[in-house]
């Protein structure tokens, strides 16, 4: 589940999304990843971010930054 950490909109209703995924999907593998952290300080994403109750990896589309190691984390958890 990837949403743009710069766009309140994306993220608002998170947790209630998640939650119907794992109703519909239970034990499916769901990585929450919070793209475009390279447009936030880390004092606003971390704001941002204790709004979850779950891990959330912080990527960045335009930098590279962990999208490799959110892929290859997804891929362990779906043969696992």
């Amino acid at each position: 589940y990837v949403f743009d950490i710069s766009r309140p909109s994306t993220y608002e209703k998170l947790m209630e999304e998640l939650a119907y995924i794992d109703e519909v999907l239970p034990g499916i593998p769901v990585l929450t990843l919070a793209n475009k952290k390279d447009l936030l300080t880390v004092s606003e994403r971390k704001k941002i971010l204790e709004m979850f109750d779950r891990e959330v990896l912080e990527t960045s589309a335009k930098t590279g930054e962990y999208v490799e190691e959110a892929f290859e984390s997804l891929a362990k958890a779906m043969i696992s």
